[in-house]
């Protein structure tokens, strides 16, 4: 039971850690998408589009940053770009999930060793002293079926934490994506406006 217990500790460990880090404020803020898609199509602003990715810090404002950058381009080229940084931000927001599915994988294994080792335990105490009235029985089965019920309640909420996840983390891709593809495809064709240099820049 005291791995078992480690399991779960770790199982609520990590999804505090993700719940944290995978909020739609800190991944697609909301207010950031609907200034982007107000933007006008055409010329490009990369001061005002550069200011509201510094003004909305996250994965989808790094990725539009990406495309800016990238505007002016061929479309192959930024595709590229764009990819490049998208995949380090899907490797951040997919970070630790693959700890739920081990988790929920080992935990009832744990409660199956802890299942054969109550069941050695009580046929032992029955080779030694006989079947009797069942008593040497009961300590042995005992631990065999909490071993099993303590893995099977770390198990369970732990699988439906991973697939959760992943399912939470492919819904913020998808908005990321579709929020880069209209960003591009409004400003591609368009000229960009270059940025002001700093004042540091132009001395």
């Amino acid at each position: 039971m005291v791995p078992i217990g480690i399991c779960s500790l770790l199982w609520l460990t990590f999804l505090g850690e993700r719940l944290i880090y995978l909020r739609p404020s800190r991944i697609v803020p909301a207010g950031f998408t609907r200034q982007i898609g107000e933007l006008e199509p055409g010329k490009l602003d990369r001061d005002e589009v550069e200011a509201l990715c510094e003004a909305n810090p996250g994965s989808a404002a790094r990725v539009i940053r990406t495309a800016v950058e990238h505007i002016g381009e061929t479309r192959e080229e930024i595709e590229l770009a764009v990819n490049n940084t998208a995949q380090r931000e899907i490797h951040l927001m997919r970070r630790y999930i693959r700890v739920f599915a081990v988790i929920a994988a080992v935990a009832p294994l744990l409660g199956l060793l802890g299942t054969v080792t109550g069941m050695i335990q009580a046929f032992r105490e029955v080779a030694s002293s006989g079947l009797g009235s069942g008593q040497a029985l009961a300590p042995g089965i005992y631990k065999a079926l909490v071993t099993t019920a303590g893995g099977l309640m770390v198990a369970i909420p732990t699988l439906m934490t991973h697939y959760w996840m992943m399912s939470r983390v492919e819904a913020f891709v998808h908005r990321i994506d579709n929020l880069v593809v209209d960003f591009v495809e409004k400003f591609r064709g368009g000229k960009a406006k270059p940025a002001r240099k700093s004042k540091a820049a132009s001395k």
